[in-house]
């Protein structure tokens, strides 16, 4: 069970790190998704720190436990969110599709941590 645990959260990590990569150097791609999704300007900044912090929590969660766990929650709760902007945008499966799949694999990081 913990290679799996190391396994999806090595993946997450990568996705959450270029990720917050990406909304720091203002990708237009990204921003304009933020803009459609509108997105409050006054939480945007904050967006790429959660994601890192997430991705550093669940990759020190696999020697401990507590914070792996509330990382990955905090993980689930910002993914929740980004579900929650893409369908109020009625944005397409293309679009909502990968903040989905994003949800699934932390609330598995999650419940792996949990279960061990």
């Amino acid at each position: 069970m913990f290679i799996l645990l190391a396994v999806v959260t090595g993946f997450m990590t990568l996705v959450c790190v270029g990720s917050s990569i990406a909304d720091w150097k203002k990708d237009p791609r990204i921003m304009e998704s933020m803009e459609r999704m509108k997105v409050p300007a006054g939480i945007q900044p904050l967006l790429p720190l959660f994601k890192m912090a997430g991705a550093v929590g669940i990759v020190l969660g696999l020697w401990v436990k507590p914070l792996g766990i509330a990382a990955g929650v905090g993980l689930v709760i910002y993914f929740i969110g980004a579900l929650y902007f893409h369908t109020r945008a009625k944005d397409p499966m293309k679009d909502t599709g990968p903040a989905g799949l994003m949800l699934i694999i932390c609330v598995l990081i999650t419940a792996l941590q949990l279960a061990r």
